[in-house]
């Protein structure tokens, strides 16, 4: 079974990605949601400062499309408002990706700071549950329109950034509190530094950045290496799904028996 095939299999487990973006483009300047034609809302957006397209091979078993590198200092990709994402974080959040990187820098898969209403979500590498440059740690972030958030980072350094390829999910249940992180669908150890419960949310009107972080319309923690295949959900993707995905992934083929 392929990747996508998989990703679309949701739809039985408890409901497709808000949006998909496989970032395999061999080149221009869009990046292509795939859920735009499933979901009826287009969630494409577009590539910044020309991060260079279509390097091989991509992230997936036995697929023959790549995947872009981006610099660390401007690339990155602007996909947009997410719009009623926002609305629907009550039911929590999960963002996934594929990524290789060597650089122990901050990064960041996925990031918005809300201007006006203060949503921020977002997914980091090298970053601990304060803030600060860890190298190999992930933290994930939740916040709505209150100040409270609810802030989650991986106790102990992993191998995130050694040059390898890997999988990474994080869901954050913004009901329970809690923050489950993943790499290669292994549960990592979670340490917080805010479990409040990130209450009233409403509609992203700031746009979402993938491969950097949008803080007030400026980016910034700029991803150094390949990025791919990140999807973002307003729900929580449960660990045999996460791990369904990886298998799909990493052997081209999904091992239903994992479930």
């Amino acid at each position: 079974m392929s990747y996508e095939s998989v990703i679309l299999d949701e739809m039985n487990y408890g409901g497709l990605p808000f949006a998909y973006w496989p970032l395999d483009e061999p080149d221009g300047t869009a990046a292509v949601d795939l859920m735009a034609r499933a979901r009826g809302t287009d969630n494409s957006g577009s590539y910044v400062a020309e991060p260079t397209l279509d390097q091989r091979p991509g992230p997936l078993a036995k697929d023959r499309t790549g995947w872009p590198l981006f610099n660390g200092s401007s690339q990155y990709g602007n996909v947009g408002t997410l719009g009623n994402l926002g609305s629907a974080l009550g039911n929590g959040l999960t963002i996934e990706a594929w990524l290789r990187t060597s650089s122990s820098a901050i990064q960041s898969v996925l990031g918005v700071l809300e201007v006006g209403n203060a949503i921020v979500i977002g997914l980091t590498i090298n970053r601990d549950e304060d803030g600060d440059n860890v190298a190999g740690k992930v933290q994930a972030f939740l916040r709505g329109r209150s100040s409270k958030m609810l802030i989650g980072a991986t106790s102990s350094a992993t191998a995130v950034h050694d040059g390898s390829t890997h999988h990474i999910v994080a869901a954050l249940n913004s009901a329970t509190n809690a923050v489950a992180i993943y790499l290669d669908s292994a549960t990592l150890a979670v340490s917080y530094r805010s479990q409040d419960t990130p209450a009233s949310f409403g509609d992203l009107t700031g746009a979402a950045y993938v491969g950097a972080r949008n803080l007030r319309g400026v980016a910034d923690f700029f991803f150094s290496g390949n990025l791919g295949r990140v999807a973002v959900y307003n729900y929580i993707l449960a660990a045999g799904r996460v791990a369904a995905h990886y298998l799909a992934g990493k052997h081209g083929t999904c091992d239903w028996r994992t479930e």
